[in-house]
């Protein structure tokens, strides 16, 4: 369909992207790559009896994924949302009958084909001799054998596909960050908690958290969460004792410590929680109320 759409319709066309595809699905002696009529049907036949099955996935798929249960489970499931067993058959037997190898020729807009070197279901071969037609296309042939685009080296294709459209690419960015976990600890939280009175008490947590929010998110920072009467947070470490400066002026009416520490953290992973229990733990060691440490 995109290839046709685009010899159809250039000037609709910014650009064309082939990702393992092929020309047509009847082996020819110019075109001997595609499979025989006799495993078209085996096929066919194979995936509307088990279409969306994650234990009978074509190998071809992800040979390098197949291992993966979780993967097989995802794909099977994308699979049965995208169409019943069926209609994909009948899609099969559909594209058997499309033929574009005369439409190649007629295309001329910025065309890119992406394939792998050892891709089972179609020949990289076939991706040279369709590139061969395509006037001015690029032809990245990449290594590996899974078919599916989010297969092991799926970075690589999306890299590709990135320079291919903006003309550049942006690399992977650092997930390791230098941050602090900021903490507010409220000294005697159930002893004021029950002098106070539920009601009092939820207020007097809504300000301080409504405080400490505010002032994180002036400094670009990132609330963790609230666990108890504790609060983590992570902000940036140069700004920290300005925070927590600015914190202590709010005037809420309770004295607690505040501890940070600083230190690199990956982003996005699970250890802010603990970092901030460590913290807690240290500085309540030898602070008291109101101090910052």
């Amino acid at each position: 369909m995109c290839i046709l759409f685009a010899a159809t319709y250039p000037e609709r066309t910014d650009s064309l992207i082939l990702v393992s595809s092929y020309a047509k699905r009847i082996p020819s002696e110019d075109y001997p790559w595609a499979p025989s009529s006799e495993n078209r049907a085996k096929e066919i036949a194979e995936t509307e009896r088990n279409f969306g099955d994650p234990d009978a996935l074509p190998a071809y798929l992800a040979p390098s994924r197949m291992h993966d249960e979780a993967f097989r489970i995802a794909t099977a499931r994308y699979l049965r949302l995208s169409s019943s067993p069926r209609a994909a058959a009948h899609i099969l037997e559909m594209n058997t009958q499309i033929d574009t190898t005369r439409v190649l020729p007629s295309i001329h807009v910025p065309t890119l084909c992406i394939y792998r070197e050892h891709d089972a279901d179609v020949n990289v071969e076939e991706g040279r001799w369709i590139a061969a037609r395509i006037e001015g296309s690029k032809l990245v042939v990449l290594p590996g054998s899974d078919h599916v685009l989010n297969g092991d080296d799926w970075s690589e294709i999306a890299d590709e596909i990135e320079e291919f459209v903006t003309g550049h690419r942006t690399g992977t960015a650092p997930d390791r960050v230098l941050a602090t976990v900021l903490f507010t600890d409220i000294v005697g939280s159930t002893r004021i908690a029950a002098a106070m009175g539920d009601s009092a008490w939820r207020e007097l947590l809504y300000r301080h958290n409504a405080v400490v929010r505010a002032q994180v998110e002036t400094y670009r920072g990132r609330v963790v969460g609230y666990t108890g009467r504790w609060c983590p947070r992570d902000i940036r470490w140069s700004r920290t004792s300005d925070r927590r400066r600015a914190i202590d002026q709010q005037g809420l009416g309770s004295s607690w410590p505040r501890g940070s520490i600083w230190s690199p953290h990956r982003r996005g992973g699970g250890r802010w929680r603990q970092r901030c229990r460590d913290c807690r733990s240290h500085r309540r060691s030898y602070l008291s109320p109101g101090e910052i440490g």
